[in-house]
């Protein structure tokens, strides 16, 4: 009689896991242009055995690595979600950021933040290291907006021996070149004479 016997039960723990089961890419279709206002949209799973906390709210976080060298260079916000049950995903979107040309990757974290205080708001998950989506995910291009000029001439008809003006300027524009019934090199905004114009017509492009 010098043992007894105690009965107890083992029960699994359940705990939420949150991943990132579509990465963030801009809401808008290619191209890209700089200047362009660009919003990101990108999805959360809950990949656990069971949901977040009850009441909890957690903040999921957007940033950029500009350049799409490995380093995080801007956070763009932070939206938030909660009650995410297990098997459950959601979407979530960014606000919006102004596009700067290159080679860029868009980063969405679950329940990351800046502020140490709303960082980690979900502390039962399963896996604490499958948070972000993954470095070959979210990378976009911005291209240079394309090149635009204004070109007129003043005035269009004349009389025999007379000129007209010819005036142009140009945007985002490297160089600009003549052809037709003037040529060579011409800078990005000016204006010039034709000199005495003759019969029967003249092209300037």
């Amino acid at each position: 009689n010098n043992c007894t016997t105690v009965s107890f039960s083992v029960t699994k723990q359940v705990q939420p896991d949150l991943i990132i089961s579509v990465a963030p890419v801009p809401t808008t279709s290619s191209p890209y242009i700089e200047g362009q206002p660009l919003q990101f949209r990108g999805t959360i799973q809950n990949n656990g055995t069971g949901a977040t906390q009850s009441g909890v709210t957690f903040y999921n976080r957007f940033q950029l690595d500009l350049s799409n060298d490995g380093s995080i260079n801007q956070t763009i916000s932070e939206p938030t979600l909660s009650g995410l049950a297990r098997g459950a995903s959601s979407a979530v979107t960014s606000a919006s950021w102004t596009a700067v040309r290159g080679t860029h990757r868009i980063v969405l974290c679950a329940d990351q933040s800046d502020t140490v205080a709303n960082n980690n708001k979900i502390n039962n998950e399963a896996n604490e290291t499958n948070n972000c989506n993954v470095s070959t995910n979210g990378v976009f291009i911005v291209q240079p907006p394309p090149p635009t000029l204004n070109f007129s001439a003043n005035p269009t008809t004349v009389l025999l021996g007379n000129s007209s003006t010819l005036s142009w300027s140009s945007t985002n524009a490297n160089s600009c070149s003549a052809s037709g019934d003037w040529t060579g090199s011409k800078s990005l905004s000016g204006s010039q004479s034709t000199g005495a114009l003759t019969p029967p017509s003249k092209t300037y492009t």
